[in-house]
């Protein structure tokens, strides 16, 4: 390891996904913040990830949006061995509410066409993600002082944004960035095509091509294609479930 890499002090917005972090990322990209190519870089799940952040990033400070890395905790032991200086900030929101919204977005993506039920009993990581406290405490005792815990409930306060990472970043203005709004759909076949062409095509576009299709392209072809719902999944119907399960 580089020992110049003691003095980068990198900011990781870990997540989990759908508490908020596209809103948190598109908020400082609206306030002329410097970001990565793509809004999940993921990069610790490459090779040579200090490399490709260093790279990706030049001269401006580190501040990455990789919602995976909540889900491994291992990733933090590498995340200390590049950056021993490196702050941590995860976003808490109510864990059934939180799956609820993830399997609303497999739903409208053609991840799930059937029974979501059926879905998550298959699905080992996504049955376990409810347990938010247990990925909370390894990255909590790893970073201590550089670990961050947001509100998601509070996240669109921008007074409580700037409040929480002012000895971070610059202050921020309210902006309207809610710019990946998603549409209450259920996904098919050609939706569920087109996402893993998508899923394979990230490994040889340029980031910022995949940046442009995510913003742009997704949620168009979300809502050509998709049908649309009256009622979608909420946190009383994953309690229910569990409660159901025996959980």
């Amino acid at each position: 390891m580089d020992m110049d890499n003691k003095n980068i002090n990198p900011i990781f917005f870990i997540g989990p996904g759908k508490s908020g972090t596209t809103f948190l990322y598109n908020l400082m990209k609206d306030n002329s913040l410097n970001l990565g190519k793509i809004k999940e870089s993921n990069h610790f799940f490459k090779k040579k990830p200090l490399e490709r952040y260093l790279n990706e990033y030049k001269e401006n400070r580190i501040i990455d949006f990789s919602n995976i890395y909540f889900w491994n905790p291992n990733i933090g032991l590498k995340i200390i061995d590049y950056f021993p200086n490196a702050i941590i900030i995860v976003i808490k929101r109510n864990p059934y509410s939180r799956l609820a919204s993830h399997i609303n977005y497999l739903y409208s993506r053609g991840e799930i066409i059937g029974d979501w039920k059926e879905y998550l009993k298959n699905n080992r990581d996504l049955f376990l993600s409810i347990d938010f406290d247990f990925y909370r405490g390894r990255w909590k005792n790893l970073f201590r002082e550089n670990y961050i815990e947001l509100d998601f409930n509070k996240i669109s306060d921008i007074n409580y944004l700037n409040q929480e990472l002012g000895r971070f970043i610059p202050p921020m203005k309210n902006t309207n960035p809610n710019k990946y709004s998603t549409y209450p759909t259920k996904g098919n076949k050609i939706l569920s095509l087109f996402f893993s062409i998508g899923k394979i095509s990230t490994h040889f576009l340029p980031g910022k091509i995949i940046q442009l299709i995510k913003e742009k392209v997704e949620p168009v072809t979300i809502k050509i294609f998709g049908t649309k719902v009256e009622e979608s999944i909420s946190d009383k119907d994953i309690i229910e479930f569990y409660k159901s399960n025996g959980l």
